[in-house]
């Protein structure tokens, strides 16, 4: 008997952990750089860059990226800045996990906070949130036909199994030029970027993805004259770039997930030769899970009258795709400018982080709370503090319809700001403005069968003389013309045509004429 194989490649969670760090640490502002006397706005963000798994362990190596914004201690109130990264190392206890095995960290900074000690130097605090998730990867051998025996009875499985193909990180650096406006002067020194991505849009082609969105940029920078004031820009620069993916089709299901973990502008000549072309560089990060649909035929169970066969099972466990869902929601807030902080002239920039507070499983579906962390930088009306800032929370809750989700059932989720931006009210008051995306999917487990290997025995005579060769049988619940032919050693075909069966549909309590199978095989 010959058996026809298909592996089944299945993914199994051994082991996750979620734990926190803390980060202290103090640095000294460099020695080109001015005199701090108030810290205006500070970006960070967290990088792992290595991790690697041992016996019962991973260890974690990574960077607190940051960038202060100040003002100097001079009478003028010029801007400067300074940047910097705090480095991570982390080893957590993984009870289970073994070098072969696949990890996955996502690092969130759950708080941070830069605050002055003196003119010359900062102290930097910060919270980690490290999700670290062990798997291993196995191969099921299934049948999916056998051959070399004509009486041989069979038991197919069909079901679809949405099988994660791809699973790793890459990145892409993202390169563009833009001139400045014909009003703004020429650029002297860049004081101070911010950088954040936007509208990210991705698409799988075959050995390929695409990947399309905007790079939100807003710059401050010294004009070329001494008499010019901190000139600030802020532009929406489209993008595209294409990943090579050797195991990617069309038709996939992609579950991208990108993040700019560095970016920087330069100044460069524009035709004529000025300092006015703006060149921007960004290094994006692409966390990629890519699933594939495919249509299973296992055989899972076979029979054969007359001879006695020896079966091995493999159960394996196995997801399927119930939806894919996007949504979107749009939040606001209005917000006044404290007594002790300078009145608003212009609203300059404005920046948001989205954290995912809780996912409630409901009846229709998933419900996602959060809040955006806002940072809005402005013109003030204080000569000596021309620019400031002030942070906003903007909370939000929105339900993702997923018809059939159960608490069982798994999902994924990756929020997106597609859109921030702050409206002047007056100059003690502003309005926040955010457009939110949320990629969803669920997935349902499932459970198969793979009949791995088939061995010929004698069939046991007394065995085979103790089942009646003919009987009258009542259908029990849960009965299959499967099960009863296998147990009286028969056939499905046999069993149709002596009770004149038009299918092999059966209900409780049908009475059946069961003739036994007695030819010898």
């Amino acid at each position: 008997m010959e058996l026809t194989k298909k592996d089944i490649i299945t993914r199994v969670v051994k082991a996750a952990k979620n734990t926190r760090t803390t980060l202290d640490e103090n640095k000294n502002v460099p020695d080109h750089k001015m005199d701090i006397e108030k810290i205006i706005q500070v970006k960070a963000n967290v990088v792992v860059r290595e991790s690697q798994l041992g016996v019962d362990k991973v260890h974690i190596e990574g960077v607190l990226k940051y960038n202060v914004l100040y003002s100097a201690a001079n009478e003028t109130g010029t801007l400067d800045s300074l940047e910097g990264e705090v480095p991570i190392q982390e080893t957590i206890t993984i009870n289970g996990a073994l070098p072969e095995d696949m990890v996955k960290v996502k690092a969130n900074l759950e708080d941070y906070n830069v605050t002055m000690i003196n003119s010359r130097k900062i102290g930097m605090k910060a919270l980690v949130a490290f999700e670290v998730t062990v798997s291993e990867e196995e191969m099921v051998p299934g049948c999916v036909e056998l051959s070399g025996r004509e009486a041989i009875q069979v038991k197919k499985n069909d079901f679809t199994m949405t099988q994660l193909v791809v699973d790793k990180k890459d990145n892409i650096l993202v390169k563009e030029t833009m001139n400045l406006p014909a009003n703004k002067p020429n650029m002297n020194e860049i004081i101070w970027g911010n950088f954040e991505l936007r509208n990210v849009e991705t698409k799988l082609v075959d050995y390929t993805i695409q990947i399309k969105g905007e790079l939100s940029v807003c710059v401050l920078y010294q004009g070329e004259e001494d008499q010019m004031i901190t000139q600030s820009l802020e532009v929406e620069l489209p993008f595209s770039s294409q990943l090579e993916c050797q195991e990617c089709k069309e038709g996939m299901i992609p579950n991208i997930l990108a993040t700019l973990v560095s970016a920087q502008a330069n100044i460069g000549e524009d035709s004529d030769g000025e300092p006015r072309a703006l060149e921007l560089e960004g290094n994006i990060d692409l966390d990629i899970k890519l699933y594939d649909e495919e249509e299973i035929h296992l055989i899972e169970d076979a029979y054969l009258p007359g001879v006695e066969l020896k079966i091995e099972k493999r159960p394996f466990p196995y997801e399927k795709l119930i939806m894919r869902n996007h949504a979107k929601t749009k939040v606001s807030e209005k917000m006044k400018v404290k007594d002790n902080q300078p009145r608003l002239l212009q609203i300059t920039n404005v920046t948001g982080e989205i954290k995912v507070d809780e996912t409630i499983k409901e009846e229709n579906g998933l419900r996602v709370e959060g809040v955006i962390y806002s940072d809005v930088l402005y013109i003030s009306s204080d000569d000596r503090m021309p620019f400031y800032s002030i942070k906003a929370l903007l909370p939000f809750s929105q339900l993702i319809e997923i018809e059939g989700f159960t608490s069982e059932d798994r999902y994924e989720i990756v929020p997106c700001i597609d859109q921030m931006n702050g409206i002047m009210l007056d100059s003690e008051e502003m309005e926040i403005k955010a457009t939110i995306s949320f990629e969803v999917m669920g997935f349902t487990k499932g459970e198969g069968v793979a009949m791995v290997s088939v061995e010929e025995e004698p069939m046991d005579i007394e065995k085979l003389s103790q089942v009646e060769p003919m009987i009258g049988y009542i259908v029990k619940e849960k009965d299959t013309l499967w099960d009863i032919a296998k147990r009286y050693f028969t056939t499905m075909e046999q069993i149709r045509a002596v009770n004149e069966l038009e299918s092999d549909e059966i209900t409780p309590r049908q009475k059946l004429l069961i003739v036994k199978e007695t030819k010898q095989i």
